[in-house]
């Protein structure tokens, strides 16, 4: 069952692949999938858990990277 859905500003699901928490509140995403092998960075992004379950949308903060097997 969906209890709500929360959208995160300006991040579509490429291929999440793991979410967890730091026990404080801050979730982590990992966007890090390359199924395909076409992706060149994955990212990981943290949002307030609080706001994600109070608001339809919430705001992202994003690390962006890449492994060196991708350069």
């Amino acid at each position: 069952m969906i209890l709500h859905k929360c959208y995160l500003k300006g991040h579509a699901n490429v291929d999440w692949e793991d979410i967890t928490s730091d026990g404080k509140g801050t979730f982590y995403l990992a966007d890090i999938g390359n199924n395909l092998n076409d992706r060149r960075s994955a990212s990981i992004l943290s949002f307030s858990g609080r706001e994600a379950f109070l608001r339809d949308t919430v705001s992202v903060t994003y690390f962006n990277f890449c492994y060196r097997d991708w350069e």
